[in-house]
């Protein structure tokens, strides 16, 4: 009793301690707080790299254990950076500082809004702080030794075929390059975006020569740097624009020896590592022929990696040739943009700029560990050249792709010519993308009534947190009277194809512009290409008046309206200046069916003949493929003589589009007498012809032995003799037959069979059979 009574008492007291334990142990738990923040330096700039240091503390009971600290930066509403940090683990009442590095990339004021967390934290309010951080433009930015082309030559429409508008210059902060980028304006329109290169002081250059001028006289050139809050830097002067013989000295360049060089595409885009290539397309818009030499300028650091396919090409007048420029980018070179200048030189002159950009390069330059920026975009317009004729429509593709690490936001802005901007309409003109995620925007473009003949530079731009612009150019054709076109008969080379493999069939024909009234020097002419009635390619040529072009296309015929089928196809051009239109004589152009051919004559178309005798026959078969063919002739029929008609020889070879007769035997069997239509079959894999004849079947007919189905031929109920010989023989036949079948099986059972099994010998097997043989002898 005593010992039942003292357990008792023990357990009463664990009780009371537990009891009053309890709630103390229930109540223990981490609590992290953030007690500051600084940023160092403690007054930052744009490009300036800043330590954002978060001060943390555990003012709980028990350690804190799988924390983590979140540091989100804004400007206004965009997120501008977000970076975690986990696993740290905290005592109680310990303080732990945690540091990120941040860059700014844009001025004003930005929020860095720090939280810190752990899973069994019952207190959250006291998890977030914030602070306020204005950024500024930095030092002095300046841009320095500012050059544009004092004097610029332009054609009679006032473009800049002769020689591009050049600026350059130097953009530095405090005296030290940097790679800001530059907006090139000619008065209030952009023309360029070029990014200046911190390796080489600053330098920027544009080559401009898809703007034209309205008229002659001064323009001012502005070059300006804006980091996102408005222009920092900027610097202008004035060139002075003189057209072609405007100042009547007759020392100008005349249109005998005009040449244009022009790239596609005008920024080629490459990564590190890959081999591509420029097209070069080399235009003779003089009127003599001439031989010119290519040359390539560029920074010694990429001149290796440039190769011209050749660096001497002569063109014809009107023509145009095409001349490769290969890239192949070193895997181990960093992203950059590098500007190529290429000359062609003749009688005349021509230079057009090239941009290659090295992207996705593994690269240590700008990035920790050459990982991609946390905001960057890629902005592509396609295509890069459309014409329109005035009261025409049209429309570019705009492909943005943010190429960053982190979702940004942009606004899609037309830039080009105030005179011309309400002729352009965005189908969105705001998208937002993830990361890595791409979208494409139609850009619609209406050229009104009134529209000039004429080219526009044109220029997308993709600005949110990252900003990025890709250019193209607008040609218009106006529509004026007083004018005259005159398009001569298409050529076509080659002018009969097969139909399988697709080609590129070349088509051609002169152009001729004349204009009656003699206020226009040259015209832009619309020439549209036609197969069938359906329009399939057009281009614009520039035709000074009283003067002829050869215009080229090249059709595809995998393409609509062709599409690979045989046939005749009608193929003419159609030249238009405005009201005045005029097509051309038609050409034509055959597709052929591979192994096509006709059979062009037969005789006799009656043949009278007997059964079981041969008659004779000649075919005449013309090959209209392409290529050398034979093709297997046949016969049949129907009727009594379905089945019982052959033709030799059963092959016959010709050679393209030639034709050949042949001697054929036409083998008739055992048929009724009658009259049979016999159709004569030739043939290749996928075609053939065919032509009928009629057999006229007289006697010869070999009586065939009837087997009777049953009943009493004898009239006595008995078999018929000749019946029971044919069953006995078929019997007796039968027998031999299965005999002779067995003792063959037998012998190839003897020799291959038993040589297998003496291959394999059998565990055990020559025991047993010496058991055997002893049992025999027994």
């Amino acid at each position: 009793m005593d010992r039942i009574f003292g357990k008792g008492v023990v357990g009463i007291i664990v009780g009371l301690v537990l009891l009053v334990a309890l709630p103390a142990l229930a109540s223990a738990a981490p609590d992290v707080t953030i007690t500051g923040i600084t940023v160092s330096p403690s007054t930052t700039d744009v490009n300036e790299v800043s330590t954002v240091t978060a001060t943390v503390q555990n003012i709980g009971d028990v350690t804190s254990t799988g924390t983590w600290v979140e540091f989100l930066i804004t400007r206004g509403t965009s997120i501008i950076d977000r970076q975690n940090i986990t696993g740290l683990a905290l005592d109680p009442m310990e303080v732990q500082p945690v540091s990120i590095q941040w860059t700014p990339f844009a001025t004003g004021t930005h929020t860095i809004l720090v939280t810190a967390g752990v899973p069994a934290d019952p207190n959250t309010a006291n998890d977030a702080t914030s602070t306020n951080v204005n950024v500024g433009a930095g030092g002095i930015v300046q841009i320095k030794n500012y050059f544009v082309t004092p004097t610029l030559v332009v054609d009679s429409n006032g473009c800049p075929t002769l020689s591009p508008l050049e600026i350059s210059g130097f953009v530095q902060e405090d005296n030290v390059g940097t790679s800001d980028g530059v907006l090139i304006y000619v008065d209030n329109d952009l023309v360029d975006f070029v990014r200046a290169s911190s390796a080489q002081d600053g330098l920027f250059e544009s080559s401009v020569n898809d703007v034209c001028f309205e008229e002659p006289g001064t323009y001012n050139v502005t070059a300006n740097v804006d980091r996102g809050s408005g222009t920092i830097a900027t610097a202008t002067d004035t060139v002075n624009v003189l057209f072609l013989d405007e100042d009547g000295s007759g020392t100008t360049p005349t249109q005998q020896n005009l040449v244009d060089v022009e790239a596609l595409p005008r920024i080629l885009r490459v990564g590190a590592g890959e081999f591509s290539e420029f097209l070069l397309s080399i235009e003779n818009l003089g009127r003599t022929t001439d031989t010119y030499e290519i040359k390539v300028n560029a920074q010694s650091e990429i001149d290796p990696w440039i190769d011209l396919e050749t660096n001497l090409v002569t063109v014809s007048p009107g023509q145009t040739k095409f001349v490769s420029l290969f890239v192949d980018v070193p895997r181990n070179t960093s992203d950059d943009s590098h500007p190529i200048n290429v000359i062609v030189q003749g009688k005349s002159t021509d230079i057009d700029r090239l941009y290659l950009v090295v992207e996705n390069a593994q690269s240590t330059s700008s990035t920790a560990g050459g990982v991609k920026p946390d905001y960057a975009v890629d902005v592509e317009i396609a295509p890069q050249g459309l014409s329109l004729e005035a009261e025409d429509s049209g429309q570019y593709v705009v492909t943005v792709e943010n190429v960053g690490l982190k979702t940004d936001t942009y606004e899609l802005n037309v830039l080009t010519s105030a005179k011309i901007a309400s002729w352009f309409r965005l189908e969105k003109s705001k998208i937002t993308l993830a990361t890595g995620e791409k979208q494409q925007i139609k850009l619609f473009v209406d050229a009104p009534e009134d529209a000039p003949s004429k080219s526009y530079p044109v220029t997308i731009e993709a600005d949110g947190v990252a900003i990025d612009l890709d250019r193209a150019s607008l040609t218009t054709v106006r529509k004026v009277s007083g004018f005259d076109v005159e398009v001569g008969k298409a050529s076509v080379s080659p002018q009969k194809v097969p139909s399988e493999p697709s080609r590129g069939v070349a088509v051609k024909g002169m152009v001729s512009f004349f204009d009656l009234t003699g206020e226009s020097a040259g015209e832009s002419v619309f020439v549209r290409l036609y197969v069938n009635g359906q329009q399939v390619e057009s281009q614009s040529v520039f035709i000074p008046s009283g003067d002829s072009k050869q215009v080229s296309f090249t059709l595809d015929t995998e393409n609509d309206p062709v599409s690979s089928e045989p046939g005749v196809y009608d193929v003419y051009l159609v030249g238009s200046v405005g009201q005045e239109v005029d097509r051309g004589a038609s050409a034509t152009l055959t597709l052929v069916q591979p192994g096509a051919a006709v059979i062009t004559g037969i005789t006799p178309v009656d043949l009278n003949t007997s059964a079981n005798k041969d008659v004779s026959l000649t075919l005449t078969i013309k090959n209209t493929d392409l290529q050398d063919n034979t093709y297997v002739i046949t016969a049949d029929s129907i009727g009594g003589l379905a089945g019982r008609v052959d033709v030799s020889p059963g092959l016959m070879s010709v050679a393209k589009s030639e034709t050949r007769t042949q001697e054929l035997k036409l083998s008739i069997g055992n048929a009724p007498d009658d009259s049979y239509p016999v159709t004569i079959r030739i043939g290749t894999i996928g075609t053939t012809a065919e032509k009928t004849v009629t057999v006229n079947v007289k006697g010869g007919q070999i009586a065939e032995p009837v087997i009777p189905t049953g009943g009493n031929q004898t009239g006595g109920g008995g078999v018929p003799t000749g019946f029971i010989s044919l069953t006995v023989g078929g019997i007796f036949a039968a027998i031999v037959g299965a005999m002779l079948l067995a003792f063959l099986y037998a012998q190839y059972y003897k020799t291959r069979k038993l040589e297998e099994i003496a291959k394999e010998p059998v565990e055990g097997a020559e025991e047993a059979m010496e058991e055997v043989l002893g049992k025999e002898e027994v």
